[in-house]
């Protein structure tokens, strides 16, 4: 029998929850998953139903107050429904994947329920080719992208038609008066023990000035100086012509085999995700030199795991590191070492954990500073890359063969957004971008593709967009 319990949001899951005031910074993360034919609804919505059994965060909403004060509390949803949060359309347009992911982006940053649990699932019918599109939202706060992989592994089979044991009803929770005392319990330890944590660091700190001043202060002063290492720009002012703002968002997709990708890192010395990242910086400096503006370095933020628990279904446990993309650099191998030795040395900052440390923090401050302060960290990144291994071997949704998995992440303010996920021995790349700052949508990801193709990624082609 599952029986969960009512559990404080985590500092870093609540300061993403700030943003939902305004579109621009709401923090919700999408995925498009084409399926070979048509699920069956109810089958589809049992299968999300037997998912949330193992990811409880699907079955739960978010609620304010109580004795916490201002924190807020996952809670268990008692009227949860999976089927209410899946609706089925027909395809759009030309009914083509591009069609598809324009209905998709249209509803990108689209506020949920407060009443629900933070996700929703769209099946797009009658795709070209008999294929459907399920486009699923999921909000950041419920988990970073490594965490989102999980859930999705709950929802996947590796064959169409598993064998399965028949859904359990869930443990009965009792009475109000046992929930509430249950919650006030989870509550009170939790906020017992982040305080009895805040304190223990700070007597460390006061213990530790007291007997070696001299070397508390050296330690605090180098921790400093590697935060702003990691977080900073490194001289890169960006590229003015990506200045511009708006509450649109569009998504595109590229397409490249994996191994082609592993190739080319393997004879420069590099990992996929620095030849993914390099790609990206090769476009968007032939974006810049076409539109006419010299080819300045532009700051590039990229997502770094650092998880202790890597067995935990949802929640938020990364970082993020700031490299001056190398556009000035002509040789495109050449941008490649530069980018896989800016990435490695980002990784291995000490003030990589930052966000862990602070969070706590910040998630006390007001919403609408909390949306300045995203707001100001947005202005001055104009590309953020994430990379996410997905499975190797052919997975099944309902029965259906997933041909193609696309992820796109949320855009807090920034020009652009690019997820590439591994899946069956294909790199899909999904773009997020914003029509304001990015004039020529076309111009950008033809840019990327002739960029990769550059690298030796010979058969990188635009998919969708």
């Amino acid at each position: 029998m599952t029986h969960y319990l009512a559990e404080l949001v985590a500092p870093l899951d609540a300061l993403l929850l700030k943003g939902d005031g305004d579109p621009e910074t709401r923090a919700i993360m999408s995925a498009a998953l084409v399926l070979d034919g048509t699920p069956d609804l109810s089958v589809l919505a049992q299968t999300f139903e037997r998912a949330s059994r193992s990811v409880p965060r699907m079955r739960q909403r978010v609620t304010s107050g109580g004795w916490a004060r201002n924190r807020q509390s996952w809670v268990p949803d008692e009227a949860f429904d999976a089927a209410d949060h899946i609706r089925q359309v027909g395809a759009p347009g030309d009914a083509s994947l591009g069609a598809v992911l324009e209905l998709a982006s249209s509803a990108a940053t689209a506020p949920f329920d407060p009443a629900k649990p933070l996700w929703d699932a769209t099946v797009v019918t009658g795709v070209e080719g008999g294929q459907t599109v399920l486009v699923l939202r999921v909000h950041h706060a419920i988990a970073d992208g490594v965490r989102a992989l999980h859930m999705m592994a709950n929802l996947l089979d590796l064959e169409p038609d598993p064998a399965r044991e028949e859904l359990a009803a869930l443990e009965q929770r009792g009475s109000r008066i046992r929930i509430a005392g249950e919650r006030w319990v989870r509550t009170t330890s939790q906020v017992l023990a982040t305080r009895q944590r805040r304190t223990d660091s700070v007597v460390r700190f006061m213990v530790d000035a007291s007997w070696r001043p001299a070397g508390a202060v050296s330690r605090a002063s180098r921790y400093a100086r590697s935060v702003i290492r990691t977080y900073g720009s490194g001289g890169a002012q960006g590229s003015p012509l990506l200045r511009s703002r708006s509450r649109a968002r569009r998504f595109a997709t590229i397409e490249m085999p994996l191994d082609q990708v592993r190739t080319v890192g393997a004879d420069h010395g590099a990992t996929v995700n620095d030849v993914f990242i390099a790609g990206l910086i090769g476009g968007l400096r032939t974006y810049q030199r076409t539109l006419g503006e010299e080819a300045v370095d532009l700051p590039v933020a990229f997502p770094i795991n650092i998880a202790a628990d890597e067995s935990a279904e949802s929640g938020n446990y990364f970082s993020a590191g700031v490299i001056p993309g190398p556009c000035s650099v002509d040789d495109p191998f050449q941008r490649l070492t530069a980018v896989h030795d800016l990435v490695a040395a980002r990784r291995d900052e000490p003030g990589v954990d930052a966000p862990l440390r602070l969070a706590p923090l910040l998630h006390q401050v007001p919403p609408r500073l909390a949306t300045t302060a995203l707001n100001a960290y947005a202005a001055r990144v104009d590309l953020q890359a994430s990379n996410i291994i997905g499975p190797d071997c052919a997975v099944y949704l309902a029965g259906a063969h997933v041909s193609r998995f696309y992820a796109f992440g949320p855009l807090p303010g920034i020009p652009v957004m690019v997820v590439l996920v591994s899946y069956e021995g294909v790199c899909t790349l999904g773009f997020t971008i914003d029509p304001a700052a990015v004039s020529d949508r076309a111009l950008l990801l033809s840019s990327v593709v002739d960029a990769l193709v550059e690298l030796g990624v010979a058969d990188a082609v635009l998919s969708g967009g």
